[in-house]
C-alpha cells in the first residue's frame, strides 16, 4: 500500500512541460542557432581577411624590395618598373582598405542581426505572455464557473 501511494505522490509532483515553456525552449534554441551562425560567419570573415592581408603584405614587401632594388640599378627600364611597382602598391593599399571595409561592413551586419533576433525574441516571449495570460484567465474563469455550479 505505501507503495502505492509513493508511485502517485511520484507521478503528481512530475509535470510535463507546458506548451508556453516548450515555445520558449524552441525559441532559446532558435536564437542560439542564429548566433553561433553569425559568429561562424565572422570567424569565417575574420579568417579570410588575416589570410588576404598577410598576402597583401607580403606582397608589398617584396615589391618594395623590387623598387629598392630597381633605384640601385638607375637604368631606363628601372624607372619604368619603378612606375610600375608605384602602381601596383597603389592597387594593392586600395584592395587592403577595401578589405578592411568589407569587415567593417560585415561585422555591422552581424551587429544588426544580433539585435534584430532579440527584438524579435522578445517580441515573441512578450506574445507568448500575453497568450499564457489569456490562457490563465480563461481556467480562472472556468474553475470559477465550475465552482458556482458545485
Amino acid at each position: 500500500m505505501p507503495q502505492t501511494h509513493q508511485a502517485e505522490a511520484a507521478l503528481h509532483t512530475y509535470s510535463r512541460p507546458t506548451r508556453l515553456e516548450k515555445l520558449r525552449y524552441a525559441l532559446d534554441q532558435q536564437e542560439i542557432g542564429r548566433r553561433a551562425e553569425a559568429l561562424a560567419k565572422k570567424a569565417r570573415l575574420d579568417k579570410q581577411a588575416e589570410e588576404l592581408q598577410t598576402a597583401i603584405t607580403q606582397k608589398l614587401t617584396e615589391e618594395r624590395a623590387n623598387l629598392q632594388a630597381a633605384k640601385a640599378m638607375k637604368d631606363p627600364e628601372g624607372k619604368k618598373r619603378i612606375a610600375a611597382i608605384a602602381e601596383q602598391q597603389a592597387a594593392l593599399e586600395a584592395a587592403l582598405e577595401d578589405l578592411a571595409t568589407q569587415k567593417a561592413q560585415a561585422e555591422a551586419l552581424i551587429d544588426r542581426e544580433d539585435i534584430l533576433e532579440e527584438a524579435t525574441l522578445v517580441a515573441k516571449r512578450n506574445q507568448l505572455a500575453k497568450q499564457a495570460k489569456i490562457l490563465e484567465d480563461k481556467i480562472d474563469s472556468t474553475l470559477k464557473g465550475l465552482k458556482a455550479t458545485v
